[in-house]
């Protein structure tokens, strides 16, 4: 699982996966975020909330695959 979330973080634009690592990975507030990155706190908000949505798009094949198994 561990290695579809990493492959699905990839296949997204580079800002987009800057800002979701920093705050799932490294745990970082949004405002932590905004001050690193030199962006708007809107946008940090917006940037992780499109990541987030994508990823579940991505993997969203897959986990309908491991729910046949459970």
């Amino acid at each position: 699982m561990l290695a579809l979330i990493r492959a699905a973080i990839k296949t997204l634009p580079e800002d987009y996966a800057e800002v979701f690592i920093l705050r799932e990975y490294d745990g970082l507030s949004y405002a932590e975020i905004a001050e690193v990155t030199g962006e708007s706190l809107a946008n940090v908000k917006v940037r992780i909330y499109r990541a987030k949505q994508k990823i579940r798009e991505t993997l969203a094949p897959y986990l309908a695959d491991l729910s046949k198994f459970v």
